[in-house]
């Protein structure tokens, strides 16, 4: 069996890929949000003013990382190679890799050589345990082995958001197509007073073997300041007079192509695109599939100040 390269998040090889079909995708909390945001957006309501804090710095998140989750993730065997880049800093060991951005609050782990080893195996899709379990599996992991990474504030909660699998697809002798699971990522985000954030940002994926083993984890997860002041929401038909001016202005179309999402929120544009300082705005978060089978996802502001 391939390996899969410890940099890339779940990252492609020959003949395997990520199929949100292989599992429900969404989830009930998403999937309830997305229903209200489609029938009326945040329902107008005031928001509190939320703003993204510098973490420790990207050594010091190494160092904890290393120090707090060694032994149930592997990292405990043999010495580590650190390297250094703009942005980032990388650990390597024997079949891992822990990599740190920002200011210490992204942080990716792969246990490569798990895929490497002979009871690595993929199992029948029809076999995988069901979601609801891998959800409580990697809920305790976020409750234990990253209980003091990923920390919740005032008013915030941590609710499943989406589930995938790595899925292997073959068609047999017979004509018979199989489906095979590699591994499963359930992925979580931070809801604040009960409005989810939207966003690369504010969100923790656990990736798990068939068998609950966790094999690697990722999150973006920045402490949050938050303010008394509020931002007041627009209706349901000003965000869509508001969305039909980003598709002109972003994607050049006077109508909207097929819409394949439509989610209100805060939204965290991650450590990628964000700096310690930038404040979460309220906005809704529509996906249009476009030429060549692509979601483009377009964020819509939302606050009556239009930011």
């Amino acid at each position: 069996m391939n390996r899969l390269p410890g940099i890339a998040a779940l990252a492609l090889v020959t003949g395997w890929h990520l199929s949100l079909e292989a599992a429900p995708g969404d989830l009930p909390f998403r999937i309830a949000s997305a229903a209200a945001s489609k029938a009326s957006g945040l329902q107008g309501r005031a928001v509190v003013h939320l703003t993204r804090l510098k973490g420790t710095g990207r050594d010091a998140g190494l160092e904890r990382v290393l120090a707090e989750v060694a032994e149930v993730s592997h990292l405990a065997s043999g010495g580590a190679d650190v390297s250094y880049s703009d942005g980032q800093t990388c650990a390597m060991g024997a079949g891992w890799m822990l990599e740190v951005r920002g200011s210490g609050e992204w942080v990716r782990f792969r246990h490569d050589e798990y895929f490497g080893r002979g009871d690595a195996r993929p199992i029948p899709r029809e076999e995988m345990p069901p979601v609801d379990e891998l959800v409580v599996r990697a809920r305790e992991f976020l409750g234990s082995s990253l209980k003091s990474f990923v920390l919740l504030g005032p008013g915030e909660g941590l609710e499943a958001w989406s589930a995938d699998f790595l899925v292997s697809s073959a068609f047999d002798s017979a004509g018979i197509h199989e489906s095979w699971v590699s591994a499963s990522r359930v992925t979580f985000t931070r809801v604040v007073d009960q409005v989810p954030v939207l966003g690369p940002g504010s969100k923790a994926s656990i990736i798990m073997s068939p068998d609950g083993e966790v094999i690697g984890f990722d999150f973006d997860w920045p402490a949050l300041r938050r303010s008394s002041a509020k931002l007041k929401t627009v209706g349901v038909d000003v965000i869509r007079n508001r969305h039909v001016a980003v598709v002109r202005e972003e994607l050049g179309l006077s109508v909207p192509p097929t819409e394949r999402s439509f989610e209100c929120g805060y939204y965290d544009p991650g450590v990628a695109a964000a700096d310690s300082g930038r404040a979460l705005a309220p906005a809704c978060v529509v996906a249009h599939r476009i030429e060549g089978g692509f979601d483009r996802l377009l964020v819509v502001p939302i606050s009556e100040n239009g930011g």
